[in-house]
């Protein structure tokens, strides 16, 4: 399993930044009730992991999709098999603003009825790339990147699990990128050069 799958968030208290946005969907959690919501902010910054934990939280099915390559048969599928049930579906649309006029026009009366939860990621803002219906029917969330002190951290997790040692010029070289999925990534492989330590030398092997 990928350093990234072995050290996703599991429950709200793991995940790293995006304090605010924590406590109102820790209320959300504690009253049960869950909007239509658009995160949007830069890549690595957790959007895709939050929406996960949201879905546990919430104990709902969670569905994800791509907005390059959404079909909205499969949404229709979907929603039929939750015709009768008193649970509705979590449908996660990453990189939504990738829809189309015509499919985001489709998701406005599923919102509406609440037959699905709708949460949306992008990368970009939404108030120039989405829908006023699509935004209207839900709260927008900006996720900001993450800080030298939360990639420490995630960094020191992943110390402590896989038993490395580390250059203090390597560590500095990882905590520039304010991207957790990218840090975790060059981990991984930089770990496969030499798995006892990493240095700044062989991280720029693999990303100069």
């Amino acid at each position: 399993m990928s350093l990234a799958l072995t050290f996703r968030p599991k429950n709200f208290d793991d995940i790293l930044g995006q304090y605010e946005l924590i406590e109102i969907f820790k209320k959300f959690t504690a009253l049960q009730k869950l909007p239509h919501s658009i995160f949007f902010g830069t890549a690595g910054s957790g959007k895709t992991t939050f929406a996960r934990v949201v879905a546990k939280e919430f104990g709902l099915d969670f569905y994800e999709f791509d907005g390059g390559n959404f079909k909205l048969e499969e949404l229709r599928k979907i929603l039929d098999n939750y015709k009768n049930s008193l649970y509705k579906p979590l449908i996660f649309i990453d990189e939504i603003h990738r829809l189309s006029k015509t499919q985001q026009e489709m998701l406005l009366i599923p919102m509406e009825n609440y037959r699905l939860i709708l949460i949306g990621a992008s990368t970009e803002n939404p108030y120039f790339v989405l829908s006023s219906g699509i935004r209207s029917r839900s709260m927008l969330f900006e996720f900001k990147s993450l800080g030298v002190k939360e990639l420490e951290t995630l960094l020191l997790r992943v110390q402590e699990k896989m038993k490395f040692s580390i250059d203090k010029e390597a560590k500095d070289f990882l905590l520039k990128s304010a991207d957790a999925r990218a840090m975790l990534n060059l981990l991984e492989f930089v770990l496969v050069l030499d798995e006892k330590h990493i240095s700044l030398e062989n991280l720029k092997k693999l990303r100069n």
